[in-house]
């Protein structure tokens, strides 16, 4: 279970740097900047779900 919260982790980072470097090169506007901002930003129901359910799974194991 570790090893996906740090993959999930990775993940986030990951997305957060595609971001900068897309503000960056006055890419603000773009459909791939609008998809990953909703991925960072706007899951916020999507992501409490996802830690309960490892949650969960942590407590079974």
């Amino acid at each position: 279970m570790e090893k996906t919260i740090e993959l999930i982790q990775i993940q986030q980072e990951t997305l957060q740097d595609v971001i900068q470097y897309l503000d960056r090169i006055s890419h603000s506007d773009t459909h791939i900047r609008h998809k990953v901002d909703v991925t960072l930003n706007h899951l916020d129901k999507l992501k409490e779900q996802s830690e309960m359910e490892l949650t969960k799974i942590s407590l079974k194991g």
